[in-house]
């Protein structure tokens, strides 16, 4: 690049006399990158052009209020950048502080003392005096099979080990009482110990977790970290005797309580948390309780049959690059391809390395039958060991099943996610892949497999918010929508709609619904960024409503630095209105997204609760046993085949109310993999 504007003095200059050229790789690179370099130019260019006077002193290093900073800077966690700033001798000098937020000590505990009960009489005395206070404050600490319970009395936070997380009459007495507020902090997880026990949790139940989840999702929800944030002070670490930091924690669920429920009823979500969320985590803890039946064999053949064609695979890649290496290594894999590869032919990392990313591979793979077997491999390594050979070591000793965590208080958009293992990453794009999904089967032949999942949720959800009548129309004529989408915007007759035009409009399609802009479509399709505008240019020309839809969308967040779902759900965009063009982009494409993407999850999630009881009404032996985003699994007793599959399917699409039509398959079977439609039945 240096010689050729040695050579003719401007990126203009260059492109102009291309032709002229004698290297043809450079020349068709020219060619073919005369867009990128302009932008690239254009990009790298500084703007002089900027308003206003320079005032030198104003840009002076002055001294920070020490004191105001490190707080900041431990509520809001920056601990790099804290580190950062000590690092700097100018700031050593400043300030003075602690490599650690500051220790809680027993002597700055809050007027608290903690008092161990050793019989359940000494329980019991306390407890009755609890049947008369307005609210009890506690909090349920696992202990393999026991619960070690603190709760607040006045001043004094009392411990006493439930043995086997059995409730006391008292206790459940105090749960169970319509009169007494309940104010806790993760409800999910003391839920799983208390409905095996037949007890229903009545009353206001405050959950802080969740509260403070719908407030601020993308905050970090530690307890410690919630009551630094409503009183306004430095982070401070768990103290290190355990029991003086379980009486901290449990003293401040009185202190937090009220304020942060104030800002819950200030923003609107009261309703959000008492009709969903927490009704939401009981729902989570039946899951979680119940569990998924995974047939080990299974796994176990689907490990030695790929072991089988990975040692294969590995022996052929040897035969390609003529000596063994260690194929996991990403560095002599690319050592390998260094010497089989010329030239423009090798693509290289930003450091300088040469790639052996997925995408790189797949290119070489046209060319190179090495590359192709490398791809295969990983592919099949990953189910392997990520799937059949980790998810036995899951399955409980006693029940026969995995019992995974559903997380309702992790994702900014609202969605749950799922961990210990992840059952909602279970693969589906390979068929090496699915197989592990048929290795999910029922408790035996009573029960069957009963999955349901929505169709084109967000594209249905984009044509409701935008109320753009080509989309809604198309929904409700259950039309093809990217043959649609596809004849408008390359201006043909449906009939005239090739696959390739079809597969581009249902890029574009989603794409539009998370703010994909030019440049990320053209990678997408792997065609010129200008093409890649005008197609996007040709749909909003078509679909004028969700061009209007995307931009009140964008104009909200920017006057409120938030957005919100129809369902009221927030997701605060600080950066909507920032400077970093970059960093501006990314928020402006949430916030076109996460009303899409929000109340796609609060659908689900108010089906799962109208589900849950509805099957406890009508005294259903089937179980809800896994949500994977858009889809709902059930373990379905066989004689309720014909009632459960209804209520799912009616309760799924009547969730909301859109004015768009939802539609939801379902597939019955022996295991999650082989399921008949059952939509007709």
């Amino acid at each position: 690049a240096l010689e050729l504007l040695k050579s003719y003095g401007s990126v203009e200059a260059v492109l102009e006399n291309k032709e002229a050229i004698s290297k043809k790789a450079i020349r068709e690179t020219l060619t073919n990158n005369s867009e990128l370099a302009m932008l690239s130019k254009k990009v790298a260019t500084i703007d002089l052009n900027v308003p206003g006077e320079l005032n030198p002193d104003a840009y002076k290093i002055k001294s920070p209020d020490s004191e105001t900073l490190i707080q900041l800077l431990d509520v809001l966690e920056f601990k790099q950048l804290k580190e950062r700033i000590f690092a700097n001798p100018y700031y050593k000098q400043l300030i003075k502080t602690s490599e650690k937020p500051p220790v809680v000590s027993e002597e700055e505990m809050p007027e608290c003392e903690i008092m161990q009960l050793t019989t359940e009489t000494e329980l019991q005395t306390i407890l009755s005096k609890l049947l008369y206070e307005e609210a009890f404050y506690f909090q349920a600490y696992r202990k393999n099979n026991d619960l070690d319970f603190y709760f607040l009395s006045g001043k004094v936070v009392y411990n006493y080990l439930l043995k086997n997380g059995e409730c006391p009459e008292l206790l459940k007495d105090i749960l169970e009482s319509e009169s007494i507020e309940k104010v806790t902090y993760d409800i999910k997880s003391f839920a799983r110990s208390i409905i095996p026990q037949g007890i229903t949790m009545k009353g206001d139940v405050y959950d802080i977790l969740l509260i403070h989840y719908l407030i601020n999702p993308e905050a970090n929800h530690r307890l410690l970290n919630i009551k630094a944030q409503v009183s306004n002070t430095g982070v401070l670490s768990s103290p290190e005797n355990e029991q003086a930091q379980r009486c901290y924690e449990v003293s401040s669920l009185s202190e937090v309580k009220d304020k942060l429920y104030e800002e819950l009823v200030k923003y609107e979500l009261e309703g959000l948390y008492h009709n969903l969320e927490l009704p939401l985590a009981f729902v989570l803890a039946e899951m979680e309780i119940a569990g998924i039946r995974f047939d080990e064999e299974a796994l176990r053949e689907i490990s030695d049959l790929l072991k089988v064609r990975i040692n294969k695979l590995e022996r052929k890649i040897y035969e390609l690059a003529g000596v063994e290496f260690n194929i996991k290594s990403p560095k002599q894999t690319a050592e390998i391809f260094v010497k089989m590869l010329k030239g423009d032919a090798a693509k290289k990392t930003k450091t300088g390395q040469l790639s052996t990313s997925e995408s790189v591979l797949q290119d070489l793979a046209k060319e190179y039958e090495i590359a192709e077997h490398l791809l295969t491999y990983r592919k099949l390594s990953k189910v392997v060991s990520t799937y059949a050979d980790s998810l036995p070591k899951y399955i409980h000793s006693k029940t026969g099943r995995i019992h995974a965590d559903f997380n309702q208080a992790v994702t900014a958009t609202g969605r749950l996610s799922c961990s210990n293992p992840n059952l909602q990453n279970l693969p589906i794009l390979t068929e090496e892949g699915r197989e592990v999904r048929k290795a999910v089967v029922p408790e035996d032949d009573r029960y069957m497999i009963l999955a349901a999942d929505y169709s084109q949720i967000e594209l249905r959800l984009l044509a409701a918010l935008s109320q753009d009548e080509a989309l809604t129309e198309a929904f409700r004529g259950n039309l093809d929508i990217h043959s649609i989408t596809a004849a408008k915007v390359f201006n043909v007759t449906e009939a005239e709609v090739t696959e390739d035009m079809r597969s581009k409009a249902k890029m574009v399609n989603y794409g539009i619904a998370y703010g994909i802009s030019p440049y990320g479509l053209s990678q997408n399709l792997k065609i010129k960024q200008a093409e890649a505008k005008e197609i996007i240019d040709q749909y909003f020309l078509n679909f004028p409503s969700i061009k209007r839809f995307i931009d009140k969308q964008i104009e909200f967040a920017r006057k409120n630095n938030y957005t919100t779902t129809l369902t009221g759900r927030r997701r605060l965009l600080t950066d909507i209105n920032s400077r970093n063009g970059t960093v501006r982009k990314m928020a402006e494409r949430i916030a076109i997204n996460a009303p899409i993407q929000g109340l796609a999850a609060d659908m689900i999630k108010i089906a799962m609760v109208n589900i849950r009881n509805i099957f406890k009404e009508k005294g259903l032996k089937t179980k809800m046993i896994l949500q994977v985003h858009d889809e709902l699994v059930f373990e379905v007793f066989k004689e309720e085949l014909d009632t459960v599959a209804r209520i799912v399917k009616e309760e799924m699409e009547n969730a909301v109310n859109l004015g768009v039509p939802i539609e939801v398959n379902i597939g019955v079977g022996n295991n999650w993999l082989e399921l008949e439609d059952y939509n007709n039945a």
